[in-house]
């Protein structure tokens, strides 16, 4: 649109009626945008969903796996106690 265009239209209709139609096409365009960064902040919510589960899944994967190994550790430990106590004893005789 150039400038002898708009200045008979609003000549033609008026002043406030193109502010009106001007006023309407940015907030359509701001709509646009905010439908867009909408879009885009769902999308990413849902991949970080998606993530924290995998991550939350895994996480229960390896407490069940240190739980293990500690007790594994712990029977170890109490075993080579037991191993040195008899030692001890055998070579205080």
């Amino acid at each position: 649109m150039d400038i002898t265009s708009t200045s008979q239209a609003i000549q033609m209709v008026g002043f406030p009626i193109i502010c009106v139609l001007g006023l309407a096409f940015f907030i359509y365009k701001i709509w646009q945008k905010m439908q867009e960064n909408q879009d885009k902040l769902t999308m990413t919510l849902v991949e970080v969903n998606t993530t924290n589960r995998e991550l939350s899944e895994t996480n229960k994967e390896l407490s069940e796996t240190n739980r293990k190994l500690v007790e594994q550790f712990t029977n170890d430990l109490a075993s080579i106690k037991e191993d040195m106590k008899d030692i001890k004893e055998a070579v205080s005789k």
